[in-house]
């Protein structure tokens, strides 16, 4: 403000000179008047700069201010990004060309618990590189023993990991808690115990649920028998993983049990765990086990909740086939659909075979008793060279069954809501005929010999025969519960040589899955007029295929001694005939199984797959995303190449079989084909060190050796005295009575019945002696007043028995 005053002051003493010296230019004192001017005007300069200079000044001060406060603040929050990049628990590192780590924050090696720059991404955890390959922007991933979630950022490559394992753990323990609800059903076991006499029924009996018993009180179950051939039980999730881990070891001990008897009982298991209702859970459970039991038995079908359906086991040859009465209920609900539809259509699979057509056939004779308006959908390019073939000797012979062939789109534009469509031979909707066919089709009935997989078709009306050979075997019993009542089926000699040929088809000219009930089937087509070498003869290849067919077969390798492979680029759409280079590569000697992998076209690979005995093909292909059965099995693979997809049928057999390097393990769980806990077995390297991997076993060092001797021999002596024990208590049991006294009405029945609860119980109050009613069996049926003979089953190699007095008593 003085300053100010300042400049106003001298601008007025500058004007009042200058005034001055304009009215009197003459003035005798224009000396001293000049020099003030000369001052007033150096004060005027002076003031004037002053003045406009100074506000320069103190915006220069506040701009230095201010950048002093913003270098003071700009420390503190590189601080704060040191911080996050640094102390915070959050791991950022980038990635460079060839998936190398180019950069990474001090956290970052505290989550891989070493210096992660210039290695392979692949080499910290294939989970970010699906991340990476796949652009995912967020997922939880585990990494060494904690879970983190990644978020990664395509446009900079850059990963961010946030600690998050407590609360993984809480997610983990919730889920570990479902509910899971199973069942478990003894494969042929009525049928297996008929021979026997009451005794060993009851000792065999025994063997098998105290087995499964055991094995599920050791996973902390709930068990309770629901008939007299079926368990039900419950647990948690984290007890099933335990029995997912260990393969369900209870299935081979069932096998175990029945090969030392000479019986063929297994066992079919289904369980389900989802987050819902106990009565919902039930039925899921209950579907599972029809899925293990329809797929052939000696399995086990899981259904957890947001995974796909897993399969364990399946070692054995399909051991449950329906009963007559199974055939006959069915036999009525095919009657009854075929007689309330309005038209019916008979469909197999795409590239149908000789078996579709042959099945075909039979069901159009049997739908024609009762329907005349029955159509078979067929087209030349969706059929197999050998059944288009078969179809041309069909219409030479000018057999009437040939006039109800329909094509695709007329069978579309006839089919109504009423109509009935029946599919044979063909294990899941993916490989029908006609896709568009099957969803229109509001009735469904399906027929086939395959074991069904998790896509299976979704209806109440279904004969599924695993443990059949063929469709045709299966048709051709049918035909004797479905004719009663109608005339007779007849067919041709022509119709007969195409089911014959179905039939040496699909069993390898009768050398894989046959039964007692195949040549039955044979023998009855025989009869009908079949004619063996007219069958053979039809099925010779012609001099080109023939020539093709020795081509791949010189291109045949030999993988871990036993195992033939041949692999091809060339474009083969017949699978029939790539089902026959297998089958011919499995004559080779030494050779337990046989895989040909070949082109169907420029987007899919087909595997076909054969093998004698103990190699179980059906599950490596269910692992490839196919099936079939246990010694013929197929898939078909798209959008992979011949050399991927036989390397991972390499990679399968050699996790399985292979390995020229042994090494020696000690299980420490049961696994399922190569022993029991505490086993020392012998193994190949990759398989050896899988199991290692998985803490199903341990590397068997000298010490470790010695230590499993060491408790083999504790537990020797152990079980010596446990034995001794157990025959002292018999010779306690042996002989005793007691009585239990039940009510009777005047006319001598009795009311109510005697439970095993009570005889235990009184049997305490008696002799002092507890006993468990789990090993309690009574002899035959307490039905009336009378003597009654009591086994305990101490031991598989002591038995205990006493008597019961059933007395009466009347009120």
């Amino acid at each position: 403000m003085k300053r100010l005053i300042l400049f106003i002051l001298s601008i007025l003493f500058y004007t009042g000179l200058c005034i001055l010296v304009i009215l009197d230019p003459f003035d005798i004192k224009e000396l001293v008047e000049e020099i003030i001017l000369i001052v007033a005007s150096i004060l005027f300069a002076f003031s004037f700069k002053y003045y406009f200079t100074y506000r320069s000044r103190i915006m220069a001060k506040t701009l230095e201010n201010r950048m002093g406060s913003l270098t003071r603040l700009s420390y503190h929050v590189n601080q704060v990004g040191n911080e996050i990049f640094n102390e915070l628990p959050i791991g950022i590192f980038s990635i460079g060309e060839n998936g190398i780590v180019k950069w990474s924050n001090l956290y970052s090696k505290n989550i891989f618990e070493e210096r992660i720059i210039d290695k392979k991404l692949s080499e910290l955890s294939p989970d970010l590189v699906q991340m990476r390959e796949k652009k995912i922007s967020s997922m939880v991933v585990k990494i060494k023993n904690d879970y983190y979630d990644a978020s990664y950022k395509e446009e900079f490559d850059f990963f961010y990991l946030f600690y998050e394992t407590n609360r993984e753990n809480l997610r983990n323990e919730y889920f570990s808690h479902h509910p899971v609800v199973g069942y478990i059903s003894f494969d042929g076991l009525d049928d297996a115990l008929s021979g026997l006499d009451l005794k060993n029924q009851s000792e065999l009996r025994g063997s098998y649920f105290e087995a499964v018993a055991d094995y599920l009180e050791n996973h902390n179950a709930f068990i309770k028998n629901y008939t007299t051939d079926k368990v039900m039980f419950m647990c948690y999730r984290f007890n099933l993983k335990k029995m997912i881990d260990e393969h369900f070891s209870i299935l081979e001990s069932v096998r175990k049990i029945s090969v030392e008897n000479r019986k063929r009982i297994s066992l079919s298991i289904g369980t389900a765990c989802w987050n819902t209702t106990f009565s919902e859970l039930g039925v899921l459970a209950q579907g599972a086990l029809d899925l293990a039991e329809k797929r052939g038995g000696d399995q086990v079908v899981i259904n957890i909740q947001g995974e796909k359906i897993r399969y364990l086991g399946g070692t054995l040859e399909a051991n449950i086939k329906k009963s007559k009465v199974d055939f006959r209920q069915s036999a009525d609900e095919l009657k009854d659909l075929i007689k309330s539809s309005d038209k019916v259509l008979i469909m197999g699979h795409i590239e149908a075979d000789l078996d579709a057509l042959g099945a075909m056939i039979i069901v159009h004779h049997i739908a024609k008793l009762d329907n005349e308006n029955v159509r078979i959908v067929i087209q030349d390019d969706l059929v197999e060279d050998s059944a288009l073939a078969s179809i041309e000797k069909l219409k030479q012979n000018e057999t009437p069954v040939v006039k109800d062939f329909i094509s695709i789109e007329k069978a579309l534009e006839s089919l109504t809501e009423k109509s009935l469509l029946i599919v044979v031979d063909t294990q899941s909707p993916k490989i029908v005929m006609d896709r568009n066919i099957y969803q229109k089709a509001n009735k469904l009935f399906v027929i086939d010999h395959h074991r069904i997989g998790e896509e299976g078709f979704k209806t109440n009306y279904i004969i599924n025969e695993p443990s059949a050979s063929c469709s045709v075997e299966i048709l051709i019993e049918l035909i004797d519960f479905y004719k009663k009542g109608s005339k007779n089926i007849v067919f041709n000699a022509t119709e007969a040589n195409v089911l014959y040929a179905g039939m040496l088809i699909d069993t390898n000219h009768f050398t894989q899955r046959i039964s007692f009930d195949t040549f039955e089937t044979a023998n009855k087509l025989l009869d009908m007029g079949a004619d063996p070498i007219t069958v053979k003869m039809w099925l010779r290849r012609p001099l080109e295929k023939t020539i093709k067919f020795n081509k791949f077969l010189d291109k045949v390798s030999i993988y871990l001694n036993k195992f033939a492979i041949i692999s091809s680029n060339e474009i083969i759409t017949d699978r029939s005939f790539i089902a026959q280079i297998a089958d011919e590569a499995l004559q080779i000697s030494d050779v337990e199984a046989s895989f040909v992998i070949m082109r169907l076209d420029e987007s899919q690979v087909a595997v076909s797959a054969r093998s004698y005995r103990d190699v179980n093909v059906q599950m490596i292909m269910e692992s490839m995303g196919g099936g079939g059965h246990f010694n013929m099995a197929a898939a078909q693979i798209k959008d992979k190449t011949v050399k991927v997809v036989t390397q991972e049928v390499k990679d399968y057999l050699q996790l399985e079989f292979g390995g020229s390097e042994v090494m020696k393990i000690i299980l420490l769980e049961d696994v399922k084909g190569r022993g029991s806990k505490d086993d020392i077995i012998d193994v190949n390297a990759g398989f050896g060190n899988f199991l290692i991997s998985k803490g199903s076993a341990t590397q068997a060092t000298n010490e470790a050796i010695h230590k499993v001797e060491q408790a083999r021999e504790e537990k020797r002596i152990a079980d010596e005295n446990h034995l001794s024990l157990l025959k002292i208590l018999k010779d306690s049991i042996d002989g005793k009575m007691i009585e239990i006294p039940i009510q009777i009405g005047t006319d001598g029945k009795l009311f109510g019945r005697v439970t095993t609860k009570q005889i235990v119980d009184v049997f305490a109050a008696t002799h002092k002696i507890v006993l468990d009613k789990k090993k309690v069996e009574i002899v035959g049926e307490i039905n009336a007043l009378g003597v009654y003979t009591v086994l305990v089953d101490l031991h598989k190699d002591v038995k205990a028995q006493f008597e019961v007095s059933v007395i009466g008593k009347v009120n």
